[in-house]
């Protein structure tokens, strides 16, 4: 773990210790989703912005620990966006072949011309 539990109940503001198991799971789960969506190891020491969105992940986690069914819920942007820049690129799969899906669309067709009888 990179982040500590004395940050994480600072940004949580936190100040009881009876929390602080439950808190160091979230923050394991937290740095373990930004680790799958960046797909490597967390770097110690981490980046700003990689760091926000695990604290991001972390006060999500802990302010909706209960399930809700009565409404919709959403994949957080921010946290999104301050992780992309650190995704790795994907590159094309060589074991894919070159040779593009037929087309699925309509072709224009030609109108037919009337022959007079």
């Amino acid at each position: 773990m990179t982040t500590t539990l004395a940050e994480a109940k600072a940004h949580l503001r936190v100040m009881h210790d009876q929390d602080d198991q439950f808190i160091e799971h979230l923050i394991e789960a937290a740095e373990g989703h930004a680790a799958a969506i960046l797909g490597d190891d967390m770097p110690n020491p981490m980046p700003a912005a990689i760091h926000a969105a695990v604290m991001l992940l972390v006060s999500d986690l802990y302010e909706n620990r209960e399930r809700h069914f009565d409404r919709t819920h959403y994949e957080n942007t921010t946290c999104q966006m301050l992780l992309a820049p650190f995704r790795p690129l994907r590159c094309c799969d060589a074991s894919r072949t070159t040779t593009p899906p037929p087309s699925t669309s309509r072709r224009l067709r030609r109108p037919k011309t009337r022959t007079p009888a």
